[in-house]
């Protein structure tokens, strides 16, 4: 949570500097599907695509409060029996599960076309938004569960298919009574129908979808009011129970920049004239190595530290030197991730030199798109065969043409 946090801190204040006004009143409006733990839940239709057979990825962020009952579904696409009955995936709130540890920990596990299945585990804290994605390649055999971007637990070596199951998919229970209910919130709810790279778990964790993305078979992310899918597949839920979808600022929020490589922001804290830490506040993204940082200005000198990267983001920046002699906190700069030079080239005025017949009377013109001329000069006698003016191209434009005036 302390990572996404800060990039919405960072989106919020890009936001208010006016460069991305849609995308504040997205955030502003944000919604999730809150599950009461009691009738709550949202079904989804079966649908091939849903349970792909050679692999799939699920993903969602959770808001995970105590399960009532141990093993409670977020996600069951089956009948929710146990053992080797017609289920194909879930994804599960544990309790105290002894592979994982105590405490409160998901589980992913998926069922064989030929019987058996297999599952993996990872600790998750309750009371806090968490990302968690799980993956199943039939063709590498490896299972995989991600908590906040980064794999938390694999399983390799895994032989057959997915089983397929003619069984909605269900969020917040399974399919049979006695029904188990989960108690929390779901948001950016995607099931794709394909296995996705550990890189674009963690790029797209945080990034606002269009619908329209590749191997993408379903999206929730419920800020409509409803439980519509938004790839256009049709697979809408359909609300049961005690599930509402209500505003909830503080989940599932987007990156605006999320596909923009861009250096990290850093703040640096001054205690009696010593650099004592550095806190982030945009974690960048495209760094395949960590960056030099700088300390400049704030009257003092020495200080230095290293960077962290992870996931092509900084994770943080450890001071190795505290410097001193700093009257203010000085300019902390994180280099740049690696990138292609570019330039820009801003001119304000320009001078244009005319060879004229001298005698005759001419005006300069000027354009912008090269096809609309208006008049930069007015009218005047050319009493030299050679002559320059001076124009400013915030009026003018930056391409002239002189013309003779009867």
């Amino acid at each position: 949570m302390g990572m996404r946090k800060i990039l919405r801190l960072f989106s919020v204040a890009v936001l208010l500097l006016g460069s991305c006004s849609q995308l504040w009143s997205q955030i502003e409006t944000n919604r999730v599907l809150s599950l009461d733990g009691i009738t709550g839940a949202m079904t989804i239709p079966d649908s091939p695509d849903l349970e792909t057979a050679s692999g799939i990825t699920v993903e969602t962020w959770v808001f995970l409060k105590d399960p009532l009952k141990n093993g409670v579904p977020i996600l069951t696409k089956g009948d929710g029996l146990d053992g080797d009955s017609q289920r194909s995936y879930e994804l599960q709130w544990v309790r105290d599960a002894d592979w994982a540890g105590p405490g409160s920990s998901v589980r992913f596990i998926v069922f064989m076309q030929g019987g058996g299945f297999h599952l993996v585990d990872a600790p998750v804290a309750l009371n806090t938004w968490t990302h968690v994605a799980a993956s199943y390649s039939a063709a590498s055999g490896q299972l995989k569960l991600y908590t906040n971007g980064v794999l938390a637990k694999i399983k390799a070596q895994i032989k057959g298919s997915l089983r397929q199951t003619s069984y909605p998919l269900q969020v917040g229970r399974n399919d049979v009574e006695p029904y188990f209910y989960a108690k929390g919130s779901v948001d950016e709810l995607r099931v794709w129908s394909r296995v996705k790279k550990d890189d674009e778990v963690s790029r797209q964790m945080y990034c606002r979808l269009t619908g329209s993305e590749e191997g993408l078979a379903g999206l929730w992310n419920f800020d409509d009011g409803t439980m519509r899918d938004l790839t256009g597949h049709g697979h809408d839920g359909k609300r049961e129970g005690g599930a509402t979808v209500v505003l909830d600022p503080d989940s599932g929020i987007a990156d605006p920049l999320c596909h923009q490589v861009r250096p990290a922001v850093a703040t640096a804290t001054v205690v009696n004239g010593f650099v004592v830490g550095v806190s982030l506040t945009d974690l960048g993204w495209g760094y395949t190595n960590a960056p030099v940082v700088y300390f400049l200005g704030g009257g003092g000198s020495g200080a230095a530290g290293v960077a962290t990267v992870q996931n092509g983001v900084v994770t943080g920046v450890k001071i190795t030197s505290t410097g001193s002699g700093y009257t203010s906190a000085p300019r902390v700069l994180v280099a740049a991730p690696p990138g292609v030079p570019s330039m820009s080239i801003s001119v304000k005025q320009v001078q244009v030199q005319l060879n004229l017949m001298v005698g005759f009377n001419y005006k300069v013109q000027s354009t912008t798109d090269l096809r609309t001329w208006t008049d930069a000069s007015d009218p005047f006698l050319a009493t030299e065969s050679s002559m320059t003016l001076t124009f400013d191209v915030k009026t003018t434009g930056q391409a002239f043409r002189v013309v003779e005036v009867p």
